[in-house]
C-alpha cells in the first residue's frame, strides 16, 4: 500500500516537471536573439583614451593651475594639499585602536544623560500643566511649583553636564555620530 503512494506520487512529480522541462535550447536561443534585436543601441561609453590632455581652462588662475598640479582639493581644509597631508588628516578622524575601545562608553554616556534629560522635561512640561490649571486645588498647584523648580535645577545639571561631555569629545576627536542624537537643551553654551 506504500509502495503504490509513493509510486503514484513519483508519477505526478514526473508529470508536472516534464512541461517545464519541454523547452529546448534552440526555443531559448530565438527568444534571447529577439530580445536583443528589441534593445536599443547603447550611448558611447567614454574611456580616458577619449579625453584629451590640454591646457587647463582659461577661467583658472595660474597660481591655482601650480597648486592643483602640486597636490589635491581637500574639502576640509578649503585649500589644496600635498599627499600626505591628505593622507594624515583621513587617518586622523579614522577611530582607531582605543577610540574604538571607547566607543561604547561614549554612547552609554549619552544615552544616559539623554534619556535623563527627556524624562525631566516631560515631567517638567506635566507638573507646569499642573500648576497653571486653575480647576486644581492652590495647594496642589503650589506642589506642582516646587517640584517644578527642583526639576529646572537638575536639567541644567544635566545640560552642564552635556556641554562638558561634548568638550571633551570635541577635544578627543570623538565623531559626534557617537553622541547623537543631541537632546534639546535650554543653554546651548557651556557654563
Amino acid at each position: 500500500m506504500i509502495d503504490a503512494r509513493r509510486a503514484v506520487a513519483a508519477a505526478i512529480c514526473l508529470a508536472t516537471a516534464l512541461p517545464a522541462a519541454a523547452q529546448s535550447l534552440a526555443d531559448v536561443a530565438r527568444q534571447e536573439a529577439a530580445r536583443r534585436d528589441s534593445v536599443a543601441q547603447p550611448a558611447k561609453a567614454f574611456t580616458n583614451a577619449d579625453l584629451k590632455v590640454g591646457p587647463l581652462a582659461s577661467h583658472v588662475s595660474a597660481p591655482a593651475a601650480r597648486e592643483a598640479e602640486q597636490g589635491y582639493m581637500s574639502i576640509s581644509a578649503g585649500r589644496y594639499v600635498t599627499a600626505e597631508e591628505l593622507i594624515a588628516n583621513s587617518n586622523a578622524n579614522i577611530p582607531t585602536g582605543d577610540k574604538i575601545l571607547q566607543e561604547p562608553n561614549w554612547r552609554g554616556q549619552a544615552e544616559s544623560l539623554r534619556g535623563q534629560l527627556v524624562k525631566l522635561q516631560q515631567d517638567v512640561a506635566a507638573l507646569a500643566a499642573t500648576a497653571d490649571d486653575e480647576s486644581r486645588p492652590a495647594s496642589e498647584r503650589a506642589v506642582a511649583d516646587r517640584l517644578v523648580a527642583q526639576k529646572q535645577v537638575v536639567i541644567e545639571d544635566l545640560e552642564r553636564r552635556w556641554l562638558k561631555m561634548e568638550k571633551q569629545a570635541e577635544i578627543q576627536r570623538i565623531p559626534k555620530a557617537w553622541l547623537d542624537p543631541r537632546p534639546t537643551l535650554s543653554t546651548q553654551t557651556p557654563q
